[in-house]
């Protein structure tokens, strides 16, 4: 059985009979209420539509620096949730507060693989990775050693040695946030799979 749109009142008690099959309302005033909402729907909609046509066009001048800023805390995440509960990489702390790198990032890594390398990035105690100097690098690597031998220590070097090299293919925008768009489904897996 047919209603009004508005106040759901079936055809039967309709306070105007309807003229013809495609009238929605019981009432003028109804009437008006259902042009309110579409009005809102509307615009809504458009506000929807504003909103993504602004983040497309930031998107479209966003550099490739911008890109690797913005990554690089879903890669943390990742990283931090992958190890979480092994403790510092670099101490015997049992706390996690950053994501180390082995090898610092600074300018010259800033949009190098190097940096999203996480096989170079583990947990980190707050005291190793921001207050000692350099990350605690000599802890960093006797703590890869213990944890996964001298072989992976020196692949990790192998790999910076080509990133010295300029030998490792350059980023684009569009690869960095997939990165950041898959670390942050395999954060939510992690997550899911601890929480269970």
């Amino acid at each position: 059985m047919k209603k009004c749109a508005a106040c759901k009142t079936p055809v039967s008690q309709w306070e105007y009979p309807p003229r013809n099959s495609t009238q929605q309302a019981c009432s003028p005033r109804c009437a008006l209420e259902l042009a309110r909402i579409a009005s809102e729907k509307k615009r809504k909609a458009d506000e929807r539509n504003h909103r993504r046509r602004q983040r497309e066009a930031k998107l479209a001048i966003e550099t490739l620096s911008e890109a690797c800023k913005k990554a690089q805390p879903d890669i943390n995440r990742y990283v931090r949730e992958r190890d979480f509960g092994k403790g510092c990489i670099s101490c015997d702390s049992d706390r996690i507060d950053d994501a180390g790198h082995l090898f610092p990032i600074g300018r010259k890594y800033m949009c190098n693989r190097l940096r999203f390398y996480t096989r170079q990035i583990h947990g980190q105690c707050k005291q190793c990775n921001v207050y000692t100097g350099g990350g605690n690098r000599a802890g960093y690597e006797a703590g890869i050693i213990e944890r996964y031998g001298q072989e992976y220590l020196d692949e990790l070097y192998a790999y910076k040695a080509l990133a010295d090299q300029g030998k490792l293919e350059r980023l684009t925008k569009e690869e960095v946030r997939e990165m950041a768009a898959e670390h942050r489904r395999m954060t939510r897996e992690l997550k899911g799979a601890r929480d269970e």
